[in-house]
This record gives structure tokens, sequence and C-alpha cells, in this order.
């Protein structure tokens, strides 16, 4: 009786009110693209150029938005200048 009333619960329309049951493969992968967009720094593995003893990367790429960081690895901070 029990495999059958979880049965009926995770095959209801609408999903079972468990994110983990609910969510599939497709609707994850597409959550974790929109992070990557929409995040409001560069990836820490993201390659820059280095001049003068720092790494510059521009994101989103074509923004004018840059960011910098010591050319030996490290956070990105936005560059206000």
């Amino acid at each position: 009786m029990t495999i059958g009333m979880l049965l009926a619960i995770l095959s209801r329309p609408g999903g079972t009110g468990i994110k983990v049951f609910d969510m599939d493969e497709e609707d994850a992968i597409f959550d974790t693209m929109v992070s990557e967009f929409s995040s409001d720094k560069p990836d820490h593995l993201a390659v820059g150029v280095v001049k003068e003893g720092y790494e510059w990367v521009e994101h989103p790429v074509g923004s004018e938005i840059w960011f910098t960081r010591p050319a030996s690895g490290g956070v990105w901070t936005k560059y206000n200048g």
C-alpha cells in the first residue's frame, strides 16, 4: 500500500510539491545557464588580458564594464575609473 501511495503522489499532474522530484534534468540545466549569464562578476575561471600587473576582463562582453584582479589570480573587482 505504501508503494501505491508513493506512486500516486509522484505521478500526479502539477508535481509532488517536492522540488527535487518535480525538477527534471532540462530545468536544472536551464537554471544553471541562467545563473551563469546573470552573474554580476566574471567567473573565477575567466581569462582576461594582463597589463601592468593586472588581469582585465570585460563582463558581460560588449558592456564596457571592466573587472580587474592581480595577474597572479584572485577575486575579480569592478573597475571604477
